[in-house]
């Protein structure tokens, strides 16, 4: 038999030792629980830190998008200073073959001027009577060229929307061209502008509403000598 002084002896070690247990056990749960939260919170960080370099990225790759070459179709019917179309001055006479219609380019001699002039005839149709275009051909550096085209068909157009058929009162719109003209070898009048000369309908006193019969996009002789010998000087027309 245990005295009660035993007796209160064991309980208080009883005691000591469930309450020792009981905090043994209770301790190691809260690094857990913290291991839990800290994995948590990290892992959200990670995704937090990492949403901006994909936002990057992707702005990176849009960038790139941007900067790739953007390739527009040539219009065929577009006229500006040196060309029509894809038709260009300085080009040489294997790539006019190359772009034109097959049945439609005819080697002519305009005899301008009363010399052999060679010229190409482009038509856009088999059974058309006349041409759309002439394109005339010099040699430069040995190399038989593009050296001007003289537009005919009312189709092909500038950016202003001139062309044949068009007036004189349309052109004034948008370049300074007044009397007197020049009179060309077939008798027109020429109005001339950059890169591009119109010739009008003959008058002894042109008015608005004398129109445009053909347009000569005249060759940059210069732009032509850099391209084919720029280190020769190249004997062209009217040199």
């Amino acid at each position: 038999m245990m005295s009660a002084i035993d007796m209160t002896g064991f309980y208080l070690r009883l005691s000591f030792v469930v309450l020792l247990a009981g905090g043994c056990k209770g301790k190691p749960m809260e690094p857990a629980q913290n291991t839990r939260e800290d994995s948590a919170v990290k892992a959200a960080k990670a995704v937090k830190a990492n949403q901006p370099d994909a936002e990057k990225g992707q702005t990176s790759v849009a960038k790139e998008t941007d900067l790739r070459p953007v390739i527009r179709p040539v219009d065929p019917f577009l006229v500006t200073p040196g060309k029509v179309g894809a038709f260009e001055n300085g080009m040489n006479v294997n790539e006019v073959y190359s772009i034109a219609p097959p049945d439609g380019i005819k080697l002519v001699d305009l005899f301008s001027e009363g010399m052999f002039a060679p010229a190409f005839e482009i038509r856009l149709a088999a059974n058309q009577k006349d041409p759309s275009l002439v394109v005339s051909v010099w040699s430069a550096c040995s190399r038989f060229s593009v050296y001007g085209i003289s537009v005919r068909d009312a189709r092909y157009r500038t950016r202003e929307g001139l062309g044949v058929g068009s007036t004189l009162g349309e052109l004034r719109r948008y370049f300074k061209v007044d009397p007197p003209f020049e009179i060309s070898e077939t008798g027109d009048l020429s109005a001339i502008t950059p890169g591009l000369t119109f010739a009008l309908e003959y008058s002894d006193s042109p008015k608005d509403d004398t129109k445009v019969k053909s347009i000569w996009v005249y060759p940059d002789e210069e732009q032509i000598e850099k391209r084919w010998c720029p280190q020769t000087q190249t004997l062209l027309p009217g040199k």
